[in-house]
């Protein structure tokens, strides 16, 4: 049902927000029917100086890889305009970016490596259907083959989260650093579309 949400609210309704906040609305109705056994306070559980500066230099390198390997990246040239007509614009922008950093990482953190976590060492589905959905989002701005980088790499992340949470024993540095990496992504797309 996420990837649904995201693909009606991306191909159906050509709104950014409409995929955003109807991914949000499953998330959080599967976690409200589930009733997952960890508390959201976890949420707020983990706190390490060491692992908070790691995983925030993880996360805002999404960001700084993006913006020094841009035209490395095959982004489609009138990216602009694509996301101009899914609605971010220049006056949109700075609201999306706000939501997104600020309210995204922690239902996704929460649902995620929260209540679909797993103590496991190794990489598993879960981190795969993290990275998955990302896939509609990267549809038609980049090449397939850049796609199925930025797929395992968020996989990657995504196990790195996991890592995180495991050894912190909370969800707060997994959502920092997740805060981090939205913000600079989308922080470098909104200016080099600028």
């Amino acid at each position: 049902m996420a990837y649904a949400a995201i693909i009606i609210g991306l191909f159906w309704a050509r709104s950014a927000w409409v995929a955003l906040l109807g991914f949000h609305a499953v998330l959080l109705a599967i976690l409200f029917i589930a009733k997952p056994s960890i508390p959201a306070a976890n949420l707020l559980k983990g706190f390490s100086i060491p692992y908070l500066v790691g995983f925030l230099l993880l996360g805002a390198g999404g960001g700084i890889l993006l913006f020094l390997n841009w035209h490395n990246y095959s982004i489609t040239p009138d990216l602009s305009a694509r996301l101009s007509a899914i609605g971010l614009t220049s006056s949109t922008w700075p609201a999306f970016i706000a939501y997104f950093t600020l309210v995204n990482p922690w239902i996704e953190e929460y649902f995620w490596r929260g209540y679909l976590g797993d103590p496991s060492n190794r990489i598993l589905p879960v981190d795969f259907l993290f990275s998955g959905y990302h896939l509609f989002i990267l549809y038609d701005k980049t090449t397939w083959p850049w796609i199925l980088v930025a797929f395992v790499s968020l996989a990657l992340v995504a196990w790195m989260w996991r890592w995180a949470a495991r050894k912190t024993g909370g969800l707060l540095i997994p959502a920092l650093s997740h805060m981090a990496a939205d913000f600079s992504i989308l922080l470098i797309v909104c200016w080099m579309c600028s």
